[in-house]
């Protein structure tokens, strides 16, 4: 039986709860297949990994 996504995004946090950050795009699907979408995460991707980078 499949794990629902929101299962392993919690076993993730659990894992790790300093580093962790939810966003909520409205109207995005799980895929980001609008293109303003995919740019948003893509920004918030970077500045995730460079605030865990410079730590």
């Amino acid at each position: 039986m499949e794990q629902p996504v929101h299962f392993f995004n919690h076993q993730g946090e659990k894992l790790n709860r300093e580093n962790t950050t939810l966003a909520v795009f409205p109207g995005a699907d799980h895929m980001f297949s609008h293109k303003d979408h995919r740019q948003q995460v893509s920004k918030l991707v970077v500045e995730w990994f460079k605030k865990q980078l410079s730590e």
